[in-house]
């Protein structure tokens, strides 16, 4: 679960938010691959939310649908907004996912190289109302 996640922030962090530039074609690209390694990945954890998997498979199809036009260099405002937005809004449930899971499970291995990510899992489980154990 936390490789998915860091796969997602990963593809996160190439969207380019809070600018006016466009996402050129090889950034769509890898954003696509990281994707599709976090969709994977998700299919061999044994989370049983597969509401993330229509997540992954939409953003999956609408840059592969992007990056196959002929001629297609980088994106208007309305597309990188939508790919931007459908990212954001997968990483914030998948946060919460992360935390719940984990407390559910108690299954994890500390490796203190994890320690940003957990606690941005921390902040974002608190930030939406999820207390590790109470809603």
């Amino acid at each position: 679960m936390l490789t998915v996640l860091a796969l997602l922030e990963r593809a996160d962090t190439l969207m380019k938010n809070g600018t006016r530039e466009q996402l050129d074609k090889s950034i769509l690209i890898a954003i696509e691959q990281l994707i599709q390694k976090a969709f994977i990945k998700f299919q061999e954890s044994d989370c049983d939310n597969t509401i993330f998997l229509y997540y992954f498979q939409d953003i999956i199809d609408i840059v592969a649908a992007l990056t196959s036009t002929e001629g297609f260099d980088r994106t208007d405002t309305v597309t990188k907004d939508l790919i931007v937005n459908k990212i954001h809004e997968c990483l914030g449930m998948f946060y919460l996912e992360v935390g719940k899971y984990y407390t559910s499970t108690h299954s994890f291995d500390y490796n203190y190289r994890l320690n940003p990510l957990l606690q941005r899992v921390v902040d974002n489980c608190i930030h939406n109302g999820y207390y590790f154990g109470k809603v």
